[in-house]
């Protein structure tokens, strides 16, 4: 029977036996693997634990409420020797190993006589001497806060853990999905995460059922080739959520994708929060219905999409971009410049292609000969690719090979190799607004299939399509897109920024405005805010 409603039986009753395990053991604990099951009341009242101390000795515990015989016993194994504490009866057998001396074991028993008193008083009796006689606890502040740590330990690992699933589908997703879950197991350390991402996000804690290598495509023919791929990806999510029936699912941008989890998810009543908004203000609202009829929660990181998702009566929040906390630079320059091996004196522009493989199809080859023709008018231009995570070192070097020109490859993981950049040269995408909150001076390049562009043409409902010209509000950077995209014209753009420096000082003015207009640090945390408020709600 529970002495106490709102507290398991780690806290009730293992806790003093503890206290006494740490007493006799006196060393650090190392590990500390606990299981425990509500039966009589919500917390756990059945527990089993196990502390494994530096010194090597192990220490197994039982408490539990449901019993109908009280016992509370101790037993200590040693190389020679067994001993067994009944504390209800007072009463201490002592059993030993003895070698004989003509070599045969035998075990020797003992009952050592035990004064019989109330445990109780003798406690009162200690802490009342102390207090009039000015002396030291037998048991002070400290010890009780040792043995509450690991009784809260225990209690973090038996609390029932909160399933949710996540999904990102690119390296921008994951790399936020990551600093999300960063930020959900620190607010809400019971959380288990599983879904589709990244290496960053199974680096913060998610446990990986698909990698998003495996749906990272942009545009309409790009999607009907992995057509399969998302269908077999879609039904093992669809089983998983069966399985494993998570309290909710958190989308990450996605769109094509992660709408028909979302319409699982609804059949199955589990609720979603979708972090960072499809682009709904490119392609029309009627994709902001459908949002609305599926989702629980939007939490927004553009400013002016609030508005939008308030206008279709769809509950939402706007946190501020992750990238005002993601983006930090982690070297100064000169740092930077050793590790990478280029000359901080000498123009430093950047190649940025993106992090799907179509991206690197399309894009480097286009990149690598623009490169090849600023390097023509200024020869002592250097040029580095940071490396996306999706995406090996070889296949970026295998086109590299083929073009015969030496571009510096790094992982950058960091940021650091963007900071010490002058100009870049970069796909359309995400990566826009990271070079605003960098400052970075750039010019935008992008390709897809022909059907994929003709379509959008007649879809998108902007006209540009850099997210930093669509924060903005006009043209900021210049955009050259499918048949402006060649070599010749891009090279002869960035000449201009680049020969200028006026134009150069104009534009990084314009990108701080942008990076003014993204909100205040804070929104990886006031985003897991909001997605546990929504999570809450719903129990």
């Amino acid at each position: 029977k529970p002495r106490a409603a709102n507290i398991g039986v780690v806290m009730d009753l293992m806790i003093h036996d503890i206290d006494i395990i740490l007493s006799l053991v006196n060393s650090p604990v190392k590990r500390i693997e606990a299981v425990g099951i509500p039966v009589l009341s919500q917390e756990e009242d059945i527990a089993n634990v196990r502390i494994t101390f530096e010194n090597g000795c192990i220490a197994n515990l039982t408490a539990s409420r449901v019993t109908k015989e009280e016992t509370r016993k101790i037993r200590i194994f040693q190389r020679d020797a067994y001993l067994s504490l009944d504390y209800i009866n007072q009463e201490l057998s002592i059993y030993r190993r003895e070698i004989t001396p003509d070599g045969k074991m035998r075990i020797l028993s003992s009952r050592p006589e035990i004064e019989k008193v109330e445990p109780l008083r003798l406690e009162l009796e200690a802490f009342i001497h102390a207090v009039q006689r000015g002396r030291e606890p037998l048991v002070s502040g400290k010890e009780g806060r040792e043995a509450l740590a690991i009784v809260q330990e225990i209690s973090r690992q038996i609390k029932p853990k909160k399933k949710i699933m996540i999904l990102a589908g690119e390296a921008s997703g994951d790399l936020q999905g990551a600093y999300l879950t960063q930020v959900l197991r620190k607010l809400s350390p019971e959380i288990e995460l599983f879904g589709i991402g990244g290496r960053r996000m199974e680096k913060a804690g998610v446990r990986l059922v698909s990698d998003i290598t495996q749906i990272a495509v942009v545009g309409f023919v790009e999607v009907l080739k992995h057509i399969r791929t998302f269908r077999r990806i879609l039904k093992k999510l669809d089983d998983l959520m069966e399985k494993e029936r998570p309290q909710g699912i958190i989308l990450i941008d996605n769109p094509g994708f992660n709408l028909r989890v979302a319409k699982k998810a609804r059949e199955k009543n589990i609720p979603i929060s979708y972090y960072i908004s499809p682009q709904v203000w490119a392609w029309g609202r009627k994709r902001v219905r459908k949002i609305t009829n599926l989702v629980k929660k939007m939490v927004v990181i553009l400013p002016f999409e609030e508005r939008i998702y308030q206008e279709a009566g769809c509950p939402v929040t706007f946190v501020g971009h992750p990238f005002l906390d993601i983006i930090r630079p982690t070297l100064s320059k000169e740092e930077a410049c050793k590790r990478f091996e280029i000359e901080k004196n000498k123009p430093i522009i950047g190649l940025l292609p993106g992090s799907r493989e179509g991206e690197i199809k399309r894009l480097l080859p286009v990149m690598v000969e623009t490169a090849r023709r600023i390097r023509e008018k200024i020869p002592d231009s250097q040029f580095i690719l940071p490396l996306a995570p999706t995406l090996s070192k070889e296949r970026v070097n295998a086109v590299l090979k083929k073009a015969n020109f030496s571009i510096r490859v790094v992982e950058d993981p960091d940021f650091n190799a963007r900071s010490i950049m002058d100009f870049a040269l970069v796909a359309s995408g995400s990566a826009t607004l990271e070079n605003a909150c960098l400052g970075l001076p750039m010019l935008i390049v992008y390709k897809v299939h022909f059907t994929t562009w003709l379509l959008s043409k007649i879809l998108l409902k902007i006209p540009y399509i850099g997210l930093v010209n669509v924060v903005a509000g006009k043209k900021v950077v210049p955009e050259l897109l499918q048949y402006g995209a060649k070599p010749g014209r891009i090279a002869d753009a960035c000449l201009k920024i680049l020969q200028n420096p006026k134009r150069l000082n104009e534009m990084k003015a314009e990108l701080a405005r942008v990076r003014e207009k993204l909100g205040e640090p804070g929104a990886p945390r006031r985003a897991a805010e909001n997605i546990l408020e929504t999570l809450e709600s719903t129990k």
